[in-house]
């Protein structure tokens, strides 16, 4: 289940995802199409990122996100609900991305694991 061993070491309660709000935690820009581009330093540490940033062409990944997965981005602003998102992603795109919710867990999973998004309400 996702996010189930942070979880139970905070409280034994496995979280129910529809009340979880996801919010932003890297930067991002539109691109000309419309679709998203995550962009994340590569090094978080402060002293290793300066000394990258003089060194290195680029210093920061950049993640591009497709249709769905920049709808979801769009969506994601630290008061909407996982549930909400789905919902608004079914009135959006219709019965071509079901299932819905397995979907977005997975996006939101990999989000979250990548140290793109943030979580509350767990």
């Amino acid at each position: 289940m996702l996010f189930r061993k942070e979880n139970q070491e905070k409280s034994g309660t496995v979280p129910n995802l529809l009340t979880i709000v996801p919010d932003r935690n890297v930067d991002w820009k539109e691109t000309e199409d419309g679709k998203i581009d995550l962009i994340k330093p590569k090094y978080s540490n402060i002293h290793i990122r300066h000394l990258v940033d003089r060194l290195m062409k680029e210093p920061h990944y950049t993640v591009h996100l497709d249709e769905v997965g920049s709808f979801i981005w769009h969506q994601i602003d630290g008061q909407r609900t996982v549930e909400i998102i789905g919902r608004e992603m079914q009135q959006n795109f219709g019965e071509r991305i079901e299932p819905v919710f397995d979907r977005l867990a997975q996006f939101i999973h990999s989000l979250h694991s990548g140290k793109f998004i943030l979580l509350k309400n767990i």
